[in-house]
């Protein structure tokens, strides 16, 4: 069942008057608001004495740490730049919170916060590979490339292993299979 609105502090004060002052009942306050249960009737009257001037408590635990400014700061600084550091979205909020926070708190919005994949730097090894290799095809036309399909065929050469071949376009089609080999 979906939580209720809390009572007016006016409401609460009229139902604590009508028991104290006018001595009526839990039932006969109910009858003249039928909208309200017995049992918060009944709750509102216990509580009275812990209430100042009719106004709830406020809740026990500990305060958040960020506000609803904070999260607002940090929804737009993720918003205006997806490739902020988590380092500037500390300072966004003053470094109040950790980033398991940050974290916990795009997961409420459904946002996940973007994270640059992995690239291998190029070594001089490969730098030369690639070099020996475009010495060696430079004299290669538009022509001579496109006989050459760019995709790769994955040929298995077992239960676990997978080899990439490349083909001639020439060829029709001779993708390795179990029935054509």
């Amino acid at each position: 069942m979906p939580a209720r609105s809390e009572l007016t502090p006016a409401l609460r004060e009229r139902i604590c008057e009508l028991h104290s002052a006018a001595h009526w009942g839990y039932r006969r306050i109910h009858q003249r608001y039928p909208w309200i249960s017995i049992s918060t009737i009944r709750y509102t009257i216990k509580k009275e004495h812990e209430r100042r001037a009719g106004v709830s408590k406020p809740r026990s635990g500990r305060p958040r740490k960020l506000d609803t400014t904070d999260k607002v700061r940090l929804l737009d600084a993720i918003s205006e730049n997806p490739r902020i550091t988590h380092e500037d979205l500390l300072a966004e909020v003053s470094h109040k919170v950790k980033i398991d926070s940050i974290r916990r708190l795009l997961n409420t919005e459904n946002l996940r916060k973007w994270r640059c994949s992995w690239r291998p730097y190029l070594t001089e090894e490969h730098a030369l590979k690639r070099l020996r290799w475009a010495t060696r095809y430079r004299h290669f036309t538009k022509e001579d490339w496109a006989r050459w399909n760019v995709g790769l065929v994955y040929v298995e050469n077992g239960p676990l292993s997978v080899q990439k071949t490349s083909r001639k376009r020439d060829n029709a089609k001779g993708y390795h299979t179990e029935g054509n080999k």
